[in-house]
This record gives C-alpha cells, sequence and structure tokens, in this order.
C-alpha cells in the first residue's frame, strides 16, 4: 500500500500499486562515485564540492539538481549498457518499506529501541537518547554513508540524511487518480519530487509515505541521490563505468598497486553487486539472499 490515510494531505489516499521488478542502489550516490562521472564527462561540478562540510568521500553527494542525477544516469546507462535511471516515487516508497506493510518508518515506529542507527550509531549521536531515536539529534552536515541500520531489503539510509530526487514530477492530489501499475508521476509540473529525511530539518527522519519536492534546477545542501535500474531477465557483465579514467592518485607512469585501486575506483563489482539490491517475488528471496542484491518484483504494494 503507498501513502498514509493518517498523514500530511499530499499522501491521501492510501491506495494499492503494483510495481514491476527493479533494482536500486543499497546507498546514495558518493561524493567518490559522483567524482568519477565528472572526471569522465566534463560535467558542471556539484554547488559545494569546495565545501569542506560537504566534499568528503563517503558522504553523499549534495547540491545537485535533477537534471545532474539524470545526466549521471545517463553516463552509467552509456558506459554500462544497462537501465539506470532514477527511481520512480512508488518504487522509492516500496523500497523504504522493505517488504513489511503498515510500519511509519523503514526500521518500525518511530521510538524503537534501536530506531534509525541501532548498533551503528555515528559517535556523536547517543541513540539511547529518546530525542535521537524520534530524529532530533545534532546534524551540522550529511553523516557519511551506510550509517543508518538496513531495512528488511538490505537498504540502508532511506529515512534520513538527505532528500533524494526521484524521477516523478511532483503532483500534490496525484494520488487521487494515480494509476495502479507502476505509476510515474503527473505528465508535467514545476517541482520533481524526492523522498527522504534530510539533515538540515530539526527533525531528521522521515516516515515511509513522507513526500517532498523541489524545482528541479535547484541544487540544495541536503538534496542528493540514489540510482535505480531496469531488471533484465538475464544479465550481461557489466562494464566497468570507471574503465579509462585517470584519476588523480593514478597520474604516474607506473600503475597504482591493486591493494590502493579499491579505495579510489569503485570496480563494477562494487557499484553493481555490492552497493545494489533487485527487488524479487519472495520465492527468489533465498536465491539472493547469500549476496548483496536481492528482489521485489511485479508485486503490489
Amino acid at each position: 500500500m503507498m501513502g498514509d490515510d493518517a498523514g500530511r494531505p499530499d499522501e491521501r489516499p492510501r491506495h494499492r500499486v503494483y510495481v514491476s521488478a527493479f533494482e536500486l542502489a543499497r546507498l546514495p550516490v558518493t561524493v567518490r562515485e559522483y567524482r568519477l562521472f565528472l572526471v569522465a564527462t566534463g560535467h558542471e561540478p556539484p554547488r559545494f564540492r569546495d565545501d569542506a562540510a560537504f566534499n568528503a568521500p563517503g558522504q553523499p553527494v549534495i547540491g545537485v539538481s535533477w537534471d545532474d542525477a539524470v545526466a549521471y544516469c545517463a553516463w552509467l546507462r552509456a558506459t554500462t549498457g544497462r537501465g539506470f535511471r532514477l527511481p520512480t516515487e512508488a518504487e522509492r516508497e516500496k523500497a523504504m518499506r522493505g517488504g513489511i506493510e503498515g510500519r511509519a518508518y523503514p526500521w518500525g515506529e518511530a521510538g524503537d529501541d534501536g530506531g534509525l542507527f541501532g548498533d551503528a550509531s555515528p559517535s556523536i549521536v547517543d541513540a539511547s537518547r529518546t530525542g535521537a531515536r524520534e530524529g532530533v539529534f545534532p546534524q551540522d552536515a550529511p553523516f557519511a554513508v551506510g550509517l543508518s541500520r538496513a531495512n528488511g531489503y538490505g537498504l540502508v539510509d532511506l529515512a534520513y540524511n538527505i532528500h533524494e530526487w526521484c524521477a516523478d514530477w511532483y503532483g500534490a492530489t496525484y494520488y487521487a487518480d494515480s494509476p495502479e501499475c507502476d505509476p510515474r508521476g503527473p505528465a508535467n509540473g514545476t517541482r520533481r519530487a524526492s523522498r527522504g529525511g534530510a539533515w538540515r530539518h530539526h527533525v531528521k527522519i522521515c516516515r515511509n509515505a513522507a513526500r517532498s519536492s523541489l524545482v528541479p534546477t535547484f541544487r540544495y545542501n541536503d538534496y542528493g541521490f540514489r540510482v535505480a535500474c531496469d531488471v533484465t531477465e538475464e544479465r550481461e557483465p557489466s562494464r566497468d563505468p570507471t574503465a579509462g579514467i585517470q584519476h588523480p592518485a593514478s597520474r604516474r607512469s607506473q600503475p597504482r598497486p591493486p591493494s590502493v585501486a579499491p579505495a579510489y575506483r569503485p570496480a563494477s563489482a562494487r557499484l553493481i553487486t555490492s552497493r545494489w539490491i533487485s527487488l524479487v517475488p519472495s520465492k527468489i528471496w533465498k536465491i539472493f539472499a547469500s549476496r548483496t542484491h536481492f528482489s521485489t518484483g511485479n508485486s503490489r504494494m
């Protein structure tokens, strides 16, 4: 089920949606990964590239417009031959729910023990405090990716840290007449949809059904994205999208030692496998559970 009858007006009515199989990155795109795109394409850098608060390699990239995010997906699509793109709002909400209906948040209900961070709480956040469990804690910039507790699909950082761009145009009343199968938002609009909490907010976590939006040309310091991908029945070996890119750390006559390389360039195995979750019918769950991606496809939410 998508939406929340007890939520804000744009989350109503709660309605059943059929979502086809898709893949979603386990984590948002990081500063390190986005740099590879910049080097390869010469694309305009993100707005806060030179701000030390926002340019650590392991932080989610922020200060990117919707068009920037789409351009990154197009680069991945061109270099790998796979259907990389931004997720739709329906896909993003399905992923956020983690295969469990009725919960307000990816980990359960607000105030649950462990809440957002579980045992992996950042050192500056006292997860034992009620406020921290309910999303009120000090944060002056996005944390590094991967600190929140994974949901039922193994996805991380869905409900806090940054807003993430979605593919759809935003429509406040769209749910009233949206299609049941694979809704993709209104045909046009002035704002693009987004999902997720944000470090700048007083309450930094968001509910599964919570919606947000922004003018697509804006580049805010709490806006980033994660990438989705179309599912194909037989996956072809993926080409490394970083192949042929000369990185600042490797501009020398001799190649870098193999032990150093993965720290700077995510090989396709990391990019496509370790950081990806495919969303498949529950009967296939155990086949994928031992790997780092699994799916939920052709199912209702």
